[in-house]
């Protein structure tokens, strides 16, 4: 081959090489931009400010600052679904796609949150102001389960303005978060309270000819407007008092459900006591009828078979006096 032939080729080679090398280049380049742009999703993003931010999307891009829209409300959330995302991607040039069309991103705006029992307690303190010393619930008609405010907000509130009907039990209020200086949020409510009174109750259920103790008694509070005529409001109505029937516990006793211990059946043989006020003999005798403490019996003298008739003082004890 001549000279030329070989000139020939070692040019057009080294044009080759040229060629590849400005090719490969190119593309590790294009390869290392696209690994730059390169993402992945967030299962959850939590907001703080009024604004979402690409950073709040995805995780390993440029421009993490750029902002995308308005957040969320304060304790609400936003979710992007997967169509949302690949467009939001497609549009910056990252390199992200779904890896179903289930895949989503939570967008949660952070808050203070307020809830139900706060606003209770507020109207509360109030209501003691108000002159309400006894025990007592909060009964809302009109509230919200809870006011949202922005994160960097306290969570207080304070009543603004006020009307109590003490006749009714029924109020109504304004009132601001997080103070009256800076009302945020403003909501109107409206209720009424229960009074509550103290009630005693048995411990545990007792049966007839059980003797109520002081150790059997527990206290429940009741609404005042809801105890019934005839419920037992003191400790000293139950102590040393019986149940005509079973009582349950925990339940208020009527004073119809309640009787004093017999201290004396029908039939017993009793200890007669004869008082005349100088001199006190003792004898045995027979029960005619049944007593508690206080009742009037009759009674037989067993050694004179006589009827007698006599007050029950105390177990199997009958004084004639």
């Amino acid at each position: 081959m001549s000279k030329d032939f070989f000139d020939f080729m070692r040019i057009a080679l080294s044009i080759a090489v040229f060629i590849f090398g400005v090719t490969f280049g190119s593309v590790v380049l294009v390869a290392s931009a696209n690994a730059a742009l390169a993402a992945s999703l967030r299962s959850e993003a939590i907001i703080t400010g009024d604004y979402i931010k690409l950073g709040d999307i995805f995780e390993g891009v440029e421009n993490a600052d750029n902002v995308q829209g308005p957040a969320p409300q304060p304790g609400k959330d936003m979710i992007l679904n997967a169509r949302t995302l690949y467009k939001i991607a497609s549009a910056l040039d990252i390199e992200w796609s779904p890896a179903t069309s289930a895949q989503q991103i939570i967008l949660r705006r952070e808050a203070a949150v307020i809830p139900q029992s706060d606003i209770i307690a507020t109207l509360e303190d109030r209501l003691r102001k108000e002159g309400v010393d006894e025990k007592f619930t909060v009964r809302l008609t009109t509230a919200p389960e809870s006011v949202v405010l922005p994160a960097e907000t306290p969570a207080t509130m304070d009543i603004t303005a006020f009307n109590f009907d003490p006749q009714r039990d029924s109020f109504n209020a304004v009132m601001v978060a997080p103070s009256g200086e800076n009302p945020v949020k403003r909501i109107s409510v409206s209720g009424s309270i229960e009074r509550m009174v103290a009630v005693p109750v048995l411990k545990n259920s007792l049966k007839n000819g059980d003797i109520i103790s002081a150790l059997d008694i527990d206290w429940i509070d009741l609404p005042k407007n809801r105890i019934v005529a005839g419920t037992v409001m003191s400790e000293a109505d139950l102590v040393n008092m019986s149940p005509r029937r079973m009582a349950s516990a925990g339940k208020p006793i009527n004073v119809n459900d309640l009787e004093r211990p017999k201290m004396v059946d029908r039939g017993d043989s009793v200890t007669l006591i004869f008082d005349n006020g100088t001199m006190v003999l003792t004898t045995k005798g027979k029960a005619l009828q049944a007593g508690a403490i206080g009742d009037s019996i009759r009674v037989a003298n067993i050694d004179s078979n006589k009827s007698l008739q006599g007050v029950v003082t105390a177990h199997r004890e009958v004084t004639i006096r």
